[in-house]
């Protein structure tokens, strides 16, 4: 079977925006410390679009900000979910998806297996084993992932000491067959996340970022196998995956 990891992106997106200033920052972290219940789905997109452009925000926010959705657990909350990713996906860098028919002339839609990760329990990376299985089974698999953050072994660490190498996709037309299994590296996809790493690595624990990969596939699959790290955490991403209105069918699943 054939696996092709993309890496280097052909363009960054642009996320300045003139309006969003560390003072228009303050209100929303205001009512997330103060009134954290009352923090929406539209206070999310807004506090997000003011973290992904480095002129809107002072490092001390964006850590208290992060601390604040964790102490208050709204981190894990569908509609601070949902609409964390649909900034994230607006900003990425997407991959284009030729359409593919199956033998029954259906449409092959892509599909991604993925997991949350820090369950503690120092496993294999179970999501990328399955989604090559799944692969080599028939699946048209767009993996999106990273490097280990809380494990000793993230998809790409797994894929690179099968020999895969983080180089660009190899040029190919629309008519082409393409492989059954893409790797697609977040950072790659996901540029302007890059200034907020020294500020998650600074603060003692996860971070909402750890929550939004699965969410946040820049192929936009229409299909996706989720593994959650604890049960409650279940409900939560089959809600925040129920208002991605690209996706058709999900399984969010918890192996403990």
């Amino acid at each position: 079977m054939e696996i092709q990891v993309d890496a280097v992106p052909t363009a960054v997106h642009a996320s300045t925006h003139p309006q969003h200033t560390p003072e228009t920052f303050k209100p929303l972290l205001s009512k997330l410390i103060s009134s954290p219940s009352s923090f929406s789905r539209s206070d999310a997109v807004l506090a997000f679009e003011h973290l992904l452009d480095p002129t809107s925000t002072y490092p001390s926010q964006i850590g208290s900000f992060l601390t604040a959705l964790h102490l208050s657990g709204r981190e894990a909350d569908d509609d601070v979910l949902a609409g964390g990713a649909e900034v994230l996906r607006r900003h990425a860098i997407l991959v284009d998806v030729p359409p593919e028919q199956a033998a029954s002339g259906k449409d092959r839609v892509v599909v991604d297996i993925v997991g949350t990760g820090g369950d503690g329990h120092d496993t294999y990376n179970v999501s990328t084993t399955a989604a090559i299985v799944a692969a080599g089974a028939g699946a048209r698999v767009y993996k999106h992932g990273n490097r280990a953050s809380t494990s000793s072994s993230g998809s790409a660490d797994l894929l690179m000491a099968l020999g895969c190498p983080l180089s660009p996709p190899r040029a190919s037309s629309q008519q082409q067959q393409q492989p059954p299994f893409r790797f697609l590296l977040a950072p790659h996809h996901h540029p302007l996340l890059a200034p907020l790493a020294p500020i998650r690595r600074s603060i003692p624990h996860r971070s909402i970022f750890n929550l939004l990969g699965p969410l946040v596939n820049p192929s936009r699959p229409a299909a996706i196998v989720l593994g959650v790290a604890r049960p409650e955490l279940g409900a939560t991403f089959a809600r925040a995956l129920a208002k991605d209105e690209t996706m058709q069918r999900a399984w969010v699943v918890c192996g403990f």
